[in-house]
Formats: C-alpha cells, sequence, structure tokens
C-alpha cells in the first residue's frame, strides 16, 4: 500500500527535529508494525534522517511536534502503530521535501509492507 499522509509540518532548518507519523488508521483489526522501520528523503540528498523507529510503547506526541497520520488531532499514537525519525537540514537550504516512510505488519492475513510518503517544509 502506498498513499500520502494528511498534514504537513515546517521544520527548521537550524536543529534536530523529531518526527511522529501515525500508521494507526491504516492498521487492519489485530495487525501492528513489525520489523525494521525505514525513512528516506524521496527526490534529493539535502536532508539528514536519523533514528528511525517504530513506537513500542504508547507515546503523546509533544505539542509543536511534526505529526502525520489520520488521527492527528489524539496527538496519541498506540504501540506498534507508528514511527518516528529525526530530520536535520542544513541552515541555508529551504522548500518542501517528501519523505517514504515503511514498515511491515503482522497480526492480519495476508501481511503488508506500508509505504506512504510525508511532506516536509524546510523554513
Amino acid at each position: 500500500m502506498s498513499s500520502r499522509l494528511p498534514g504537513s509540518s515546517t521544520v527548521s532548518g537550524d536543529g534536530i527535529t523529531t518526527v511522529f507519523v501515525s500508521l494507526e488508521q491504516l492498521l487492519r483489526s489485530g495487525e501492528t508494525l513489525t520489523g525494521t522501520a525505514t525513512a528516506v528523503e524521496v527526490e534529493s540528498t539535502d536532508l539528514t534522517i536519523t533514528n528511525v523507529a517504530k513506537i513500542t510503547t504508547a507515546v503523546t506526541v509533544p505539542e509543536g511536534s511534526p505529526l502525520f497520520g489520520h488521527q492527528v488531532s489524539r496527538r496519541i499514537i498506540p504501540a506498534n502503530q507508528g514511527l518516528l525519525f529525526s530530520v536535520s537540514a542544513p541552515g541555508d537550504i529551504e522548500g518542501s521535501y517528501a519523505i517514504e516512510v515503511s514498515c511491515a505488519t503482522t497480526g492480519a492475513t495476508p501481511a503488508q509492507t506500508l509505504t506512504l510518503y510525508v511532506d516536509l517544509e524546510i523554513a
């Protein structure tokens, strides 16, 4: 499955920002994320993406942090239903960047790999 997640977030080009991605609404009943999560910049290599991980315990996303997904107003991501990554950019770049995020699932048949896109605005 591949689609663009709702949301767009502005990230400062002068530091490291943690980005949260909720996949809760895309998972089938009993399904959770498994394996290694990935996050890759799609069209350039301007950004540095590190610390990509599944969220293994429920997390409340801090106010003001970039959050993507279908239920972003809740700001809570249940265990094994989302991922996060850190992103940094040189201070001299601006613009829109697409990030491809991906993770396999378990607990439903057939298992699937969710591949989605989030849009970051660097300012």
